[in-house]
């Protein structure tokens, strides 16, 4: 039901979302200064070994560079998201808050974004969402 949706989202904390996103971060910056020493280090080693062996550990500790950078890059988009998610969150909160009841005894929700708009409008009966993709 509406109500049932109006609670959950008015019990939702943007904060402690955004929180999540904030370790997301703290992650992706871990594994991008983790990446970094080990270029340093590699660079450092590669002054004083050579021959095959070397060029093999090269060769593994690039291939666990680029992983460490596609796994920062990851974390940071999972940021973003999480992000957006809290505004949005945020932003649901603020208008579900300020909605007075329609004159037909509905009530019509709408929030909208990058991602496109969502109208939520009930009555006594179902909730009825109607998602357009696209900007606001």
């Amino acid at each position: 039901s509406h109500n049932a949706l109006v609670r959950v989202v008015m019990r939702g904390s943007p904060e402690k979302v955004a929180s999540v996103g904030h370790e997301w971060d703290r992650v992706g910056k871990t594994l991008d200064d983790r990446a970094d020493c080990m270029e340093r280090a590699l660079t450092a080693l590669s002054g004083s070994w050579r021959g095959v062996a070397f060029d093999q550990y090269r060769t593994m500790v690039v291939d666990i560079i680029a992983a460490s950078r596609l796994l920062a890059r990851t974390s940071q988009e999972l940021r973003d998201l999480i992000y957006a998610n809290s505004e949005v969150l945020a932003k649901a909160q603020s208008l579900i808050a300020a909605l007075p009841p329609d004159d037909d005894g509905t009530t019509t929700t709408s929030l909208s974004g990058d991602w496109g708009v969502a109208r939520v409008t009930t009555s006594s009966g179902p909730v009825t969402v109607d998602v357009t993709p696209g900007g606001s």
